[in-house]
């Protein structure tokens, strides 16, 4: 067993609890994996954790091996809670790929993306809801690759030139993948210098079909990951949590 820096990256909040393990006992896997093609889901048979544990790609699959291998976990779940959000106008609900409970008593949620996919609209909407969620419950929220966090989005250099013609193109329509692909090859642009773009100009952004447009509706996943500003500082009010607080670390 190791001890992971992985942990590091953990978004606290002030609320942060430490938990007995009864407390959990409530929480049950609610994964029904999905067979589509583009996804690599399977089953893999835990130590840790004594059942199988499912997946749905392989990202997820070297997330649960890192699990296995710490020194600081207890056990864990796959999709162990339903939490509301907002997409849009539309109220609906998202399920955080794992729930992990640490021998220090702390709990964690955490969702496991692509660190490009960390810019889609979409993402950014549910990590919003999970925030909120943690900050009530007195969870820990990790958003990662299995290595990075949105934090590492701010690497890299800036095209300038790509900006401005994404700017340029963006004052008459969103840009699709075909006209990126144009953009993309006459400012000899990075897929870390679109990133970094996306970031700057405040742009909303679809992965799974390209898309860009103007304005950014997830303002609080900017700030907390991009400016670096702390989630409770930017609620004047807090509310209690539905299950009540843990014990205070």
């Amino acid at each position: 067993m190791k001890n992971t820096t992985l942990f590091r990256k953990v978004l606290w909040f002030e609320n942060r609890g430490r938990f007995d393990i009864d407390y959990f006992e409530m929480l049950q896997p609610r994964r029904e994996v999905s067979h589509k093609p583009r996804y690599k889901s399977g089953v893999f048979r835990s130590d840790k954790c004594g059942r199988e544990i499912q997946y749905e790609s392989g990202l997820e699959l070297e997330f649960i091996m890192e699990l296995e291998r710490s020194g600081e976990v207890s056990f864990y779940w796959e999709q162990p809670a339903a939490i509301p959000y907002w997409r849009g106008k539309l109220k609906t609900r998202t399920y955080p790929d794992f729930g992990i409970y640490l021998k220090s008593g702390h709990f964690i949620l955490a969702e496991i993306k692509p660190l490009g996919d960390m810019l889609d609209h979409r993402v950014q909407a549910k990590a919003e809801g999970i925030m909120d969620f943690c900050s009530r419950h007195g969870f820990g929220f990790l958003l990662t690759d299995g290595r990075h966090t949105p934090v590492h989005l701010l690497r890299g250099r800036v095209n300038r030139r790509l900006e401005k013609q994404l700017k340029a193109a963006l004052a008459t329509n969103p840009i699709r993948a075909d006209q990126y692909k144009a953009i993309k090859e006459s400012c000899e642009a990075t897929p870390s210098q679109l990133y970094r773009a996306i970031i700057r100009l405040d742009l909303k952004y679809s992965s799974r079909r390209f898309k860009l447009q103007c304005g950014n509706q997830s303002p609080i996943f900017r700030q907390v990951y991009f400016e670096q500003k702390k989630y409770d500082d930017l609620f004047e009010e807090r509310f209690p949590s539905l299950f009540g607080p843990g014990i205070k670390s």
